[in-house]
């Protein structure tokens, strides 16, 4: 593949940083990486999926389980989990190599026609991000779900020349991100709902690829849907959907009222949990998910106002306190967590009275988190006048022309998928979710280098292929 020399040493430089880190790992799980690790030795060890660490566990249905499959046939080949280890943070720093390569590929072809300074721009962002760094190589299935987007992204502009057969490639890859990571499942619908302004020919032939995509998808999870029918009694994928709207959601909420109405509705709360302790696990997050939904649909306004309050958070984090876990440098991660983490949550504890943080350990830790800040501005800036100049070069554009309208979409598309990842992720603001915006920020940044005129005439769409 062509590609510019600034663009390929961006990718070395991006894939060479996680293999030093990954060869200095000293804490790989992350925020959830022993729960996969459970159901993982759980099926090996049991034939049962569960993140229970009981003698006997009993079936859970919190995460979905293509990466703890992942992580329990590498356990049976290695037979070691500190070598499995090392095995999933190589496999994550190839599917993130893989995922650049696809991302290149579409960038470069109809309907975006980057430049190579378009696609170096597009690839620092998704490589260089901060938090990417990090989470990228955790023992945990954010970039097998990132992975699989972009796989999935690849084939769905491809639609209009390729037709059914890239349609059914879009949906099984969508199904593989959302057998990763539930969080996909929103964008998998909006996806496959948006796939007729994609495909050619009659509106009929165009609604039967968005059927057969669809029913690919729903077919697909109707193995997984049974499994939980014949665990719990009850159907469904995940118990983390009604788990998170009632304990986060709705639950800091109702931390953030006034004291009087705060505890009655804690009260409320704890009958609830009363009522529903002696469910299963499909069952109870069924229940707490419908009263978490009535209840944030009865104090909508509020709801609105607490996530426009709390959302922004999500953008500010860099991982820099991952990192340093992630390297095993626990003072470091400390000294810095107090200074500007919560220091709630995170395995802070104040240091021995005879071993205050040195001006080393607060030094590193701040040099860090500022270098990362500078870099997340940077990104952030190159996305913002990717926005702008998308909106405004592309979308605005007076060409009228077949190739614009498919241009506009390609444009538009992720933009969309930004704001609807940012919608279901709402009030809870953890870096990590972040992660899987990634890829959709990238393609906005590319747009960044779209000049605003071309030979002294207003730049029209086809000037950019």
């Amino acid at each position: 593949m062509r590609g510019s020399r600034a663009l390929w040493w961006l990718v070395v430089v991006g894939v060479s940083l996680r293999v030093v880190l990954w060869c200095f790992q000293a804490w790989p799980y992350g925020e959830d990486g022993h729960r996969y690790l459970a159901e993982a030795m759980n099926m090996v060890n049991h034939g049962v999926f569960s993140q229970s660490l009981a003698e006997m566990p009993s079936p859970t249905a919190h995460d979905m389980p293509l990466w703890p499959c992942i992580m329990a046939l590498i356990y049976m080949c290695v037979g070691s989990v500190k070598v499995m280890q090392y095995v999933l943070g190589m496999l994550n720093i190839g599917l993130l190599l893989g995922s650049s390569y696809i991302l290149i590929g579409m960038l470069r072809s109809r309907p975006f026609g980057f430049s190579d300074k378009s696609i170096a721009v597009a690839i620092g962002v998704y490589l260089l991000m901060p938090e990417t760094v990090v989470f990228s190589l955790f023992n945990q299935p954010d970039q097998l779900a990132v992975f699989c987007l972009v796989l999935a992204l690849k084939f769905y502009f491809r639609i209009r020349e390729k037709g059914l057969v890239a349609a059914v490639y879009t949906a099984m890859s969508l199904l593989c991100a959302v057998y990763a990571k539930p969080i996909c499942m929103p964008l998998a619908v909006a996806l496959i709902m948006a796939m007729p302004l994609l495909a050619e020919g009659r509106l009929l032939k165009r609604s039967l690829v968005c059927a057969c995509a669809a029913s690919l998808l729903v077919a697909g999870l109707i193995p997984w849907a049974i499994r939980s029918k014949m665990a719990f009694g009850r159907v469904g994928l995940t118990t983390i959907s009604g788990r998170n709207l009632y304990a986060c959601n709705w639950g800091w909420m109702v931390d953030s009222f006034p004291e009087g109405k705060r505890s009655s509705l804690r009260a409320d709360m704890a009958s609830l949990d009363e009522r529903t302790k002696n469910m299963n696990p499909m069952e109870k997050s069924q229940v707490q998910g419908r009263y978490a939904r009535r209840q944030l649909l009865a104090h909508f306004g509020d709801y609105v106002w607490f996530t426009i309050k709390r959302h922004p958070r999500l953008y500010a984090g860099t991982g820099s306190i991952a990192l340093l876990k992630y390297l095993g440098l626990d003072r470091v991660y400390d000294a810095l967590d107090t200074m500007w983490g919560s220091g709630e949550g995170r395995g802070y504890v104040q240091p021995p009275p005879d071993k205050p943080y040195t001006l080393f350990e607060k030094g590193v830790g701040i040099a860090l988190q500022v270098a990362s800040w500078c870099m997340l501005l940077v990104c952030y800036g190159l996305v913002f006048c990717g926005f702008v100049k998308g909106f405004r070069n592309i979308v605005f554009a007076k060409d009228k022309t077949h190739d614009s309208a498919y241009a506009k979409l390609a444009f538009v598309c992720p933009v969309l998928c930004i704001v609807l990842v940012a919608i279901v992720i709402g009030p809870v603001t953890s870096t990590r979710y972040r992660f899987i915006m990634i890829p959709f920020f990238a393609m906005v940044a590319g747009y960044s280098c779209m000049p605003k005129r071309v030979a002294g005439r207003s730049l029209a769409v086809s000037d950019f292929y």
